[in-house]
């Protein structure tokens, strides 16, 4: 499963429906299906309101999901060193799904998998 359609499940559960995200969002319900299927991309804001709606931090997913939009450009790198040093003091995603890794080494991979867990956004 993509942290896209992680989000877009549990920001549904708690919001009682898809629709009702969809509302929230101000998008169509379509919309919310495209997103999960990755037929249209969800960029980096809309990403962050799922995810605020699913329970997590907002400006750590708004974070990973803007270096992963500018990967492989020089704007990436630039947005990578700036955001990058900051994403581990937030509390950042990890490979086991969304939750905080602290301290030594374990920031440094946060970053890593806040990449990886992004894939395709």
């Amino acid at each position: 499963m993509t942290l896209v359609e992680t989000l877009i499940d549990k920001a549904a559960k708690n919001l009682g429906s898809q629709a009702a995200l969809a509302r929230e969002l101000g998008v169509h319900r379509a919309q919310i299906t495209n997103w999960k299927r990755g037929t249209h991309v969800c960029k980096a804001d809309d990403l962050a309101a799922i995810g605020y709606f699913a329970g997590y931090n907002a400006l750590n997913i708004l974070a990973a999901a803007t270096i992963k939009e500018a990967e492989g450009t020089a704007k990436g790198k630039v947005l990578e060193a700036a955001l990058g040093k900051e994403i581990p003091g937030l509390g950042c995603l990890n490979a086991s799904g969304l939750t905080p890794l602290k301290g030594g080494l374990a920031e440094r991979y946060n970053v890593y998998y806040v990449k990886s867990l992004l894939g395709p956004i």
